[in-house]
């Protein structure tokens, strides 16, 4: 076993509902689940039905035809070419040959913070340094980030909408970036709830990689779908570093059933844009604005781990965001949920503040 994998520390996900029902002897069908900005909507019922019709695939690997299919889908929704399209075992997947391809030990990434922790974890295993560059009190991104040209540093990740904070990078602050001779890998997995995407700067730029998941919007977390947008220069080298098959064919048909199921998604974006307000609105406590499907909350005077231990005890799962760089002990994230499952949220959070 090697330095790195003796002294890192593994990825904090969400709780389950299953964890907390055994933890606090609660049935599971009263339970919340408010921690991991899945869609709490579920699955586009073409993408199950896809997923039926094709489960008798599964003894087989995909073939470049099926992967094709996908890419072609995707590059009519973004307005690209399917060479601009890589797939992967999530976005996550993606990112890990990314580091392949262009970072060394002692290299160093670029992370504005607080963003999604899983960053700055990838970015030790591959023996390279993460630089925590602390985002302004809006959480924008530093005004100089730009000027970081450290010649060690050689990537930089921008999460837009921001994960934990909700906001989004401008054109601005993004075009001064792409000028660094760094690459720009910028996560756009909460997209669809946003107004603005960055992609098409892609044809502009040969050291930007877009990211894009199906877990969010789409509803298919448990498939772990997830692609680039990448200039080809890139594209054309990234089947070299990648694990071969990274999407079993059920997963594939499932993706293409979603992307033309938009009903699914226009009703998921839409109530949770009228939720995300109804949230910021009636939670006593201090909310930020965001363009995800979760809010971003300090929890002062309370501690956040007060607030996420009463409500798990309530069946409310939540993000408590205190180990993330560049929060402190006083935030906490909630995942956009159904009316119901928001209107619990509130109640509990209210009764915990007016105790």
């Amino acid at each position: 076993m090697n330095k790195v994998a003796r002294e890192i520390d593994e990825y904090q996900r969400g709780k389950t509902k299953e964890e907390i029902a055994e933890k606090y002897n609660l049935e599971i069908s009263e339970i919340a689940s408010l921690a991991s900005n899945e869609n709490p909507y579920g699955p586009p019922e073409k993408s199950v039905q896809a997923i039926k019709e094709n489960s008798h695939r599964v003894y087989r690997y995909p073939s470049p035809k099926d992967t094709d299919r996908l890419k072609k889908a995707i590059a009519r929704e973004t307005e690209l070419e399917p060479e601009n399209v890589v797939l992967g075992t999530g976005s996550d997947g993606i990112m890990e040959s990314l580091m392949k391809m262009y970072i060394e030990p002692g290299d160093k990434v670029l992370i504005p913070t607080p963003t999604f922790s899983y960053y700055s974890l990838l970015t030790r295993i591959y023996k390279a340094r993460p630089r925590h560059i602390p985002r302004t009190d809006q959480h924008d991104l530093p005004p100089d980030l730009h000027k970081e040209n450290d010649p060690k540093t050689k990537a930089a990740f921008i999460c837009s909408p921001n994960n934990p904070t909700g906001n989004t990078v401008t054109t601005e602050q993004l075009d001064r970036l792409l000028e660094q001779d760094i690459l720009v890998i910028l996560d756009e997995a909460y997209v669809e709830f946003a107004k603005k995407t960055h992609a098409q700067k892609i044809k502009e730029h040969d050291n930007l990689v877009v990211l894009r998941t199906f877990s969010k919007a789409y509803g298919l977390a448990g498939l772990r779908i997830g692609y680039a947008l990448a200039p080809e220069e890139i594209t054309g080298k990234f089947k070299a570093v990648s694990p071969p098959f990274p999407l079993a064919v059920p997963s594939i048909e499932a993706a293409l059933a979603a992307l033309e199921d938009r009903e699914h998604q226009n009703k998921t974006i839409k109530n949770t844009e009228k939720e995300r307000e109804r949230l910021r609105k009636e939670i006593p406590l201090k909310t930020y604005p965001s363009e995800g499907n979760f809010v971003f909350i300090n929890t002062d005077p309370f501690k956040s781990t007060k607030i996420t231990t009463e409500l798990m005890k309530k069946g409310v799962i939540v993000r408590d965001c205190s180990p993330i760089p560049g929060c402190s002990d006083k935030h906490i994230r909630i995942t956009v949920g159904t009316p119901t499952e928001n209107t619990k949220v509130i109640k509990e959070i209210k009764k915990i503040t007016e105790e």
